[in-house]
């Protein structure tokens, strides 16, 4: 896969339509009974559980409310935004490719799906085989996906364990994350997928940003 990925030209690589899911925790005050907290070590010069509350590090809230977060980016936009409240599974996620990220894909490439590389990660929900047939049909072959070149499918394999090559994972939500969380923080989980929505439409507004993402994975 690597190897093939190498050999893309720059417009090839902006063709692919990486996709992904994240989760965007809120970030508000922490409720003490529900985080875990660090302190400086005695070995390290801290002064252990002695005297928490001078040597605390910082708190991390063990249950906090998230959304997660669905989103593919390519030709210098992103595409098919979905929130969730809950986990994703595999009838949404099928639905979701179907009705709208291939319309969205369609509509930015002149009502085709010609020269469009679709990537999907490993998950378990990605790869039923009827749906991973589908993928095969509408893209000609050209999907990037674990198992995408088995039971006669012409496509190349995704390695399970290879989020680096995927431009969601080492830089959009990177990039997205460092956007929303800006002060004054969002306090509720619809004031987060507003931000998230109002941030989408900021990148979508700097294509050579993503395109430039996209290139980067050589």
């Amino acid at each position: 896969m690597c190897e093939w990925l190498v050999m893309l030209s720059d417009e090839e690589l902006i063709n692919i339509a990486f996709t992904d899911e994240a989760n965007f925790y809120l970030d508000g005050e922490v409720n003490s009974r529900n985080c875990t907290q660090y302190i400086g070590s005695k070995k390290k010069g801290g002064a252990g559980r002695a005297s928490l509350d001078g040597n605390l590090i910082h708190m991390k809230e063990k249950h906090a409310e998230k959304l997660m977060v669905f989103a593919g980016t390519c030709k210098g936009r992103l595409f098919g935004l979905k929130f969730m409240h809950g986990n994703m599974n595999s009838q949404m996620y099928q639905e979701l490719v179907k009705e709208e990220c291939i319309p969205q894909l369609m509509a930015a490439n002149n009502g085709s799906l010609e020269g469009i590389i679709w990537q999907q990660d490993g998950a378990t929900i990605h790869r039923n085989p009827r749906f991973m047939e589908y993928l095969d049909h509408q893209f000609d072959g050209r999907v990037l996906g674990l198992g995408a070149n088995l039971r006669g499918l012409r496509g190349h394999m995704w390695a399970s364990l290879s989020p680096d090559l995927s431009v969601l994972h080492f830089s959009i939500w990177s990039i997205m994350k460092r956007m929303v969380f800006t002060s004054p923080l969002p306090i509720s989980l619809d004031e987060l997928e507003e931000r998230i929505t109002e941030v989408i439409d900021q990148l979508n507004g700097d294509p050579e940003l993503i395109k430039r993402c996209h290139i980067s994975v050589q």
